[in-house]
């Protein structure tokens, strides 16, 4: 897709509410979620595990991905979804109404943080939102719109509320965090969740994950085919105890 392409459409998208774009991103989804195939291949191994009638804890629902993704490998699953931008939370809680959503952060500790959303013309880019009020306002320029107009240019600014994970009381099977790099903070404010040893799937390999988590008995494993190999992923990272070891295919 060149760039004029992407401008193009980003400017018609503009003219049309937010949830329209979710929509097309839905839409965009909706193969895989026929064919009863997670959004990202990382996910295979959980298809092949023995893990019986999951709770799982997912974080950074976003627009509902991995919520397709659990279903489609562990069909018999309870989710319960974590997303902070208000704008995919609301549309997570209407899109799933058998999922519990939670529209706030988690992080080390309970306080309140500014979530920036660019908004041009009639449409949130919530995959835009950030922390930084900068980054938010870059992304509305000319470069990524046909015609620019900064008129029709606004950054959002949304606080949102943080809780740590441990005060969601919660004693899930597997926890999956995609947090933008926040991973280590939301580990930290879950002490006593990880007591019951979780099978914790982790954006990236944080060395700082690592430290939290391998004190713990916890070993990195990464998705290959079905199965799990010893090692951090590229993509994402599976943490699992020596007794968890032995729910997954490994190769």
């Amino acid at each position: 897709m060149t760039s004029l392409t992407q401008r193009l459409l980003r400017t018609a998208a503009s003219y049309v509410p937010s949830n329209s774009l979710l929509g097309l991103r839905n839409l965009k989804d909706l193969p895989a979620r026929l064919l009863h195939r997670p959004h990202d291949r990382d996910f295979l191994p959980l298809g092949c595990s023995i893990l019986s009638n999951p709770v799982i804890l997912d974080v950074g629902a976003n627009r509902g991905q991995s919520i397709e993704s659990f279903r489609a490998m562990l069909p018999n699953c309870t989710i319960h979804a974590v997303e902070p931008n208000p704008v995919l939370s609301h549309a997570l809680t209407r899109r799933y109404p058998d999922v519990t959503v939670y529209p706030l952060a988690l992080g080390a500790s309970a306080g309140e943080f500014t979530l920036h959303i660019p908004r041009y013309g009639h449409t949130y880019w919530d995959t835009r939102a950030s922390l930084d009020k900068q980054a938010a306002r870059e992304f509305l320029s000319a470069p990524n719109f046909f015609a620019f107009d900064t008129r029709r240019a606004h950054v959002i600014a949304l606080s949102v509320p943080v809780q740590t994970l441990d005060s969601l009381g919660l004693s899930p099977d597997v926890i999956k965090i995609d947090a933008e790099g926040l991973e280590p903070q939301i580990l930290s404010g879950a002490a006593q969740t990880l007591e019951c040893a979780p099978v914790v799937m982790v954006e990236g390999s944080d060395p700082r994950v690592m430290d939290i988590l391998m004190p713990r008995g916890y070993a990195p494993f990464h998705a290959d085919g079905k199965r799990l190999k010893s090692g951090a992923g590229r993509h994402n990272t599976y943490f699992l105890t020596e007794p968890l070891q032995q729910h997954f295919a490994l190769g």
